[in-house]
C-alpha cells in the first residue's frame, strides 16, 4: 500500500498527461485520501509553479477532487486545496480568481483553531491585493499580519511579509518606508542564510533607492543581487537583476553600458528558458539602438518586441514598441511607415488612458507630417498634444510641441505665428533652468536664425545660428556613446551650414573657418569612457567568439547569419569602446584652433587647403603664414562622388585585360584623373604662392579616395611640391604633430609579415627586407601574432605589417589586417600603445578605406592615428602583391637616406613607375598625418 507521498508522486506523473487518469487514480486509492496527502499535492504544485504552469493547474484540480473525495470534511485540507489552486490562478495572471480562492483559504483556516497556516495564505492574499489594485484592503491586511509579526520567530513568512509590505510602500510612493520593510527583509534573510531571498530583498530596495534618486545606491544594490543569483545558480533572478540594472543605465543616458547589461538579462532568460521577459528586453534594446542612431538596430528589435507583446495582448507595451519603430522609419527617411507606426501607437495609448504618452506621440507623428510638407494637419496634432502637455504641467515635452509647431508655422510661411511659438517654447524651456536645456535651445536659435535671415537682419541670423552651435556642442558634451559624438552633427549640421554661409557673405572668412572647424572638432571632444565595468574582462572573450563565426569578416557569403555576425559585433564594440581611455595627449589635440593659430603653425614654405563641404557645394580654405582664401564652388559633390567612384573602378580593371592593353588603359586613367583635377586642384594654382613648396590636404567625403599623387601630376598647378594627407577630424592636431626629423641609425623597428595558406607569396621577402633595413624585430608567418605586435609597439618608431586586410563598409571599426592568431580590428588598434608616435606602414589592401561621421575618420587609418601614430602610410585599393614589395623595398631605402615619409614614398612611387607605368601598381598608397 503507498503511502501519502507515493501516492502524490504517482498524481504528479499521471497529471503530465491530463487530469483524467490522474482523476481516476484517486479513485482507485480513494481509502488513502487524506489531510497528509492533500498538503503533499499543494507542495507539489507550489514546486511546479515556476516550472510548469499547466501542470500545476492539473495537480491543484485534483487536490479540489481529493477534498471532495475525504471521507469526512476536513476545513484544513479544504484551505489547502483552495491555497493551491489561488496560487495557480495568481501566476496564470488570473488575480481576481485567485484572491477569491485566497479568501476561501482564509476563511477554512481560521475555522480550524490555532491554524497559523490562514497568515501565509493572507500573505499571498496582500501580494495579490496589490496587484489587482485593491492597495486600501492590502494595507489592513498588512498591518494585522505586522502586529502578529512581533511575536512571532523569524521565519520565511516574515520575511514575505516585509518583502510585500516593502512593495505596498513602493505602490503608494511611500519609498522611505519601504526601504525600512525591505531592509528588515534583508536582515531576516541574512538570519535565516538565505542568500536567495536576500538578493530579492536588494532587489526591491533598488527599485525604491532608484525612486529617491539614490542612484548609486540602487546599482550596488543591484550588482549585489546580481552577484548572489548568480552563486546560487538562479538564472531567473539573474536576469531580472541585469535587467534592472540596464535600466538604470538606459534611464541616465548610458545607451552602450545599458545595451551590455540587456544582453547579459536576455542570455540569462534563454537559458532558464524565462520568455516572458525577453520582450522587455527588446523594447528597451530598440530604445537605445534608436537613441545611438543605430536605427535598423531598432527597427528589428522593436518588431520583435511588438509581437512577442501583441501575443501576449499588452497593449500599452504593443504601442511603445509601434512608437519606436515610428522614430525608427522616421530616422531611416521613411515617413510614411513612420506616420503608420505612429498612428497605432496613438490609438492604442487613448484607448488604454495614457495621455501624457499619446500627447508625446501626437508631437512626433506632427513632426513627421511636417517632414511632408504638410503642416496644417501637423499644427492639429500639436494642439491637441499643448492642450494636454499644459494642463498636466510637463514642461519640456511642452516645450518640445511648441517647437514643432514653430516649423509647421515656417513651412506654411506664417512667421508670426512661428515666432510666437519659439518664445512660448522659450519660457516653458526655462522651467527647467535659468535657460532651456540644451537640446531645446538649439533648434530654437536655429528657427530663430531662419526668421532673421529670411527678415535681412543677417548680424541677428548670424548670432542665433552661432548660439544654436554652441547649443548643439553643449548636447555633445552630455553624450556618453560614440556613435553619437561622431554623428551629433548630422541634424545639426543645417545651422553650421548657415552660419557658415552668412560668415562668408560677410566676408568673415576666420569666423567661417572657426564655425567649420567647430564641427569637425566637437566629435573628439569630451570623451570620456562609458562605465561598463563588467565589459572589461569581456573583450577576450567575445573576440573569440566573432573569431568563431567569420573566418573573412568582409565575406560576401559568411557562414553565419547577419544578424548572428551583427549582434556580437555589437557586443564586442560595446566592450572595446567602455575600455578605451584617450590620455592627455589625444586630449590635447581636440581643441578647436583658428585660423591664426594653424598659421603660426605652417612654415613659410606649407600651405594648408582645408576642404569643405556646403550642401552640395565643395569649397576649400587655402592657408598660408600670412594669408587665408575661400575658393567655392570646385565641384558638387554628388557629381564627385561619382566621378571618384569611376576612377577607382577603372583603376582596378587592369587586371582584367593582358599587358599589352595597359598603354590604353593608361591613357584612359590620366584622363579621368586630368577631369578631376582639373575641378579639385586647377582654381587653387591662382591662389598659390610661388614660394610653396609642400602642402597639407584635409578632405572631406568622396575625397578621402583620392589618389592625390596623380590628381596633383595632371593638374595645371602641378609643381614640385609634396602632398601630405591630415585626417578630416584631426586638424586640430596640426598644431601639436611632432616634425619629422628622419629616423636615426638606431630606430626600432616593429615588423610583421603574415599570409594564410600562402595566399600572399611576396609577404614574408617584404618583411625581411624591410627588417634588414632597421633593427628591431620582425615576426614573420606564425610568430606574426597580436602579442607580439603589442610586446613591440611600445618600443617601436617604426611599425610595419605586411598582410591581408579588409575594410569593412558596413562596420568600419571591424576593418582588420589578419595576424597568425586572428583579425586585427580596428577596435584592437585603438588599444596598442605606440608610445613614441611611429611611423605604421600598412602593407596591405584597401588599408586606407574609411568613413568619414561627423568629422570622425573610422577605420584602420583613424584608429592609428587616434592610437598614437605620426604618421600612416596605407593604400586606397587592392593593390597588387609584387609591386608593391617592390615599393615597400625602395620607400624604406629612401627613408633611410634621410627622406620624410611623404617624399621617400614620392620617389619609390616613381621608381616602380618605370617598370609598372599603370597607376594602379604605384599611385595606390597615401601618407596620413595625425
Amino acid at each position: 500500500m503507498p503511502t501519502s507521498q507515493e501516492l502524490a508522486a504517482q498524481l504528479s506523473v499521471t497529471a503530465e498527461a491530463d487530469s483524467e487518469t490522474g482523476y481516476m487514480l484517486l479513485l482507485n486509492n480513494r481509502s488513502l485520501i487524506s489531510r497528509e496527502l492533500i498538503d503533499e499535492l499543494r507542495a507539489i504544485v507550489r514546486r511546479r509553479l515556476a516550472q510548469n504552469l499547466a501542470h500545476a493547474r492539473r495537480i491543484a484540480q485534483l487536490t479540489l477532487a481529493a477534498v471532495d473525495l475525504l471521507p469526512e470534511p476536513d476545513l484544513a485540507a479544504s484551505g489547502s486545496a483552495h491555497w493551491a489552486m489561488g496560487n495557480v490562478h495568481y501566476f496564470s495572471n488570473e488575480v481576481e480568481q485567485g484572491i477569491a480562492r485566497y479568501r476561501q483559504a482564509i476563511a477554512y483556516y481560521q475555522a480550524v483553531d490555532g491554524s497559523g497556516e490562514a497568515q501565509q495564505v493572507q500573505g499571498n492574499l496582500l501580494g495579490a491585493l496589490m496587484d489587482f489594485g485593491a492597495l486600501d484592503e492590502a494595507e489592513q491586511i498588512g498591518q494585522a499580519l505586522l502586529e502578529r509579526l512581533k511575536t512571532r520567530p523569524i521565519d520565511l513568512p516574515a520575511f514575505n511579509l516585509r518583502l510585500n509590505l516593502g512593495t505596498l510602500a513602493q505602490r503608494r510612493g511611500q519609498y522611505a518606508a519601504s526601504l525600512e520593510h525591505l531592509r528588515e527583509a534583508e536582515h531576516i534573510a541574512l538570519t535565516l542564510d538565505a542568500p536567495v531571498r536576500r538578493a530579492q530583498a536588494l532587489v526591491n530596495q533598488a527599485v525604491s533607492a532608484e525612486k529617491l534618486d539614490r542612484l548609486e545606491m540602487a546599482e550596488a544594490l543591484l550588482d549585489t543581487a546580481r552577484d548572489l543569483f548568480q552563486a546560487a545558480g538562479e538564472l531567473a533572478d539573474e536576469g531580472l537583476a541585469w535587467l534592472n540594472r540596464a535600466i538604470l543605465d538606459y534611464r541616465q543616458g548610458r545607451w552602450q553600458p545599458a545595451l551590455i547589461k540587456f544582453d547579459r538579462a536576455a542570455a540569462c532568460f534563454e537559458t532558464a528558458e524565462l520568455d516572458d521577459e525577453l520582450p522587455t528586453v527588446w523594447q528597451y534594446r530598440a530604445r537605445c539602438y534608436l537613441a545611438l542612431n543605430l536605427a535598423r538596430e531598432a527597427l528589428q528589435a522593436a518588431r520583435a518586441a511588438e509581437t512577442a507583446f501583441s501575443a501576449r495582448k499588452m497593449p500599452r507595451e504593443v504601442a511603445y514598441a509601434a512608437q519606436t519603430q515610428g522614430a525608427a522609419y522616421r530616422a531611416l527617411r521613411q515617413p510614411i511607415l513612420a506616420l503608420l507606426g505612429l498612428d497605432r501607437a496613438w490609438r492604442l495609448l487613448n484607448a488604454d488612458g495614457e495621455q501624457v504618452e499619446a500627447a508625446l506621440v501626437s508631437v512626433q507623428r506632427a513632426s513627421v507630417l511636417i517632414d511632408l510638407q504638410q503642416p496644417m494637419p501637423a499644427q492639429v496634432d500639436l494642439g491637441a498634444a499643448m492642450e494636454i502637455l499644459t494642463a498636466l504641467d510637463f514642461p519640456v515635452r511642452h516645450a518640445q510641441a511648441q517647437i514643432e509647431a514653430a516649423r509647421g508655422w515656417l513651412a506654411a510661411g506664417q512667421v508670426p505665428e512661428a515666432l510666437q511659438a519659439l518664445n512660448v517654447a522659450w519660457r516653458v524651456g526655462r522651467r527647467a533652468g535659468v535657460q532651456p536645456p540644451a537640446h531645446l535651445s538649439f533648434p530654437i536659435h536655429y528657427l530663430r536664425g531662419i526668421i532673421a535671415e529670411a527678415a535681412g537682419r543677417i548680424e541677428l541670423a548670424q548670432s542665433e545660428y552661432e548660439a544654436a552651435i554652441a547649443a548643439a556642442q553643449l548636447v555633445n558634451q552630455q553624450l556618453t556613446a560614440i556613435e553619437l559624438r561622431s554623428g551629433w552633427m548630422d541634424d545639426k549640421r543645417p545651422a553650421i551650414e548657415a552660419g557658415i554661409r552668412l560668415a562668408l557673405q560677410r566676408e568673415d572668412l576666420a569666423g567661417a573657418f572657426f564655425l567649420s572647424e567647430q564641427a569637425r572638432t566637437a566629435v573628439l571632444q569630451n570623451l570620456p569612457p562609458d562605465n561598463a565595468d563588467e565589459s572589461a574582462n569581456s573583450i577576450t572573450r567575445l573576440k573569440a567568439r566573432w573569431m568563431a563565426l567569420i573566418t573573412d569578416p568582409a565575406a560576401s557569403a559568411p557562414s553565419v547569419s547577419p544578424e548572428a555576425l551583427l549582434e556580437i559585433e555589437r557586443a564586442l564594440a560595446d566592450a572595446y569602446r567602455s575600455q578605451f581611455i584617450r590620455d592627455s595627449r589625444e586630449m590635447e589635440c581636440t581643441q578647436v584652433l583658428t585660423v591664426s593659430q594653424l598659421q603660426a603653425a605652417l612654415t613659410a614654405s606649407a600651405a594648408l587647403f582645408v576642404f569643405e563641404m556646403l550642401g552640395d557645394e565643395l569649397l576649400v580654405w587655402v592657408m598660408t603664414t600670412t594669408d587665408v582664401q575661400v575658393v567655392r564652388q570646385l565641384a558638387s559633390i554628388s557629381m564627385l562622388r561619382r566621378e571618384v567612384i569611376g576612377l577607382i573602378h577603372m583603376m582596378e580593371e587592369v587586371l582584367l585585360f593582358e599587358s599589352t592593353c595597359h598603354p590604353q588603359l593608361v591613357r584612359e586613367v590620366e584622363r579621368e584623373a586630368r577631369g578631376l583635377a582639373r575641378r579639385i586642384l586647377d582654381p587653387l594654382s591662382a591662389v598659390l604662392p610661388p614660394t610653396i613648396t609642400q602642402m597639407t590636404v584635409v578632405p572631406v567625403g568622396p575625397l578621402v579616395s583620392l589618389p592625390w599623387q596623380l590628381l596633383w601630376e595632371h593638374s595645371g598647378a602641378a609643381r614640385d611640391i609634396r602632398i601630405e594627407l591630415t585626417t578630416a577630424a584631426r586638424q586640430g592636431s596640426v598644431a601639436h604633430r611632432h616634425a619629422w626629423s628622419g629616423l636615426a641609425t638606431e630606430t626600432a623597428a616593429c615588423v610583421l609579415g603574415f599570409s594564410p595558406d600562402d595566399q600572399l607569396p611576396f609577404v614574408s621577402a617584404e618583411a625581411q627586407a624591410v627588417a634588414a633595413l632597421w633593427p628591431g624585430e620582425c615576426h614573420v608567418g606564425e610568430a606574426a601574432t597580436t602579442q607580439s605586435l603589442l610586446a613591440g609597439a611600445p618600443h617601436a618608431s617604426i611599425i610595419h605589417i605586411a598582410a591581408h586586410a579588409v575594410f569593412r563598409h558596413d562596420n568600419p571599426m571591424f576593418s582588420a589586417l589578419r595576424l597568425a592568431d586572428g583579425w586585427l580590428t580596428a577596435h584592437d588598434v585603438l588599444r596598442l600603445p605606440l608610445l613614441h608616435r611611429p611611423l605604421v606602414v600598412l602593407s596591405a589592401c584597401q588599408t586606407g578605406a574609411v568613413v568619414l561621421r561627423g568629422g570622425e575618420v573610422l577605420g584602420l587609418v583613424g584608429s592609428f592615428l587616434q592610437a598614437g601614430a605620426s604618421a600612416v602610410v596605407v593604400s586606397q585599393w587592392r593593390v597588387d602583391d609584387a609591386p608593391t614589395t617592390d615599393l615597400m623595398r625602395e620607400f624604406y631605402r629612401q627613408l633611410k637616406l634621410g627622406q620624410t615619409p611623404v617624399a621617400a614614398l614620392w620617389q619609390a612611387q616613381q621608381t616602380i613607375r618605370t617598370l609598372q607605368p599603370h597607376p594602379y601598381y604605384w599611385a595606390g598608397f597615401n601618407v596620413w598625418t595625425s
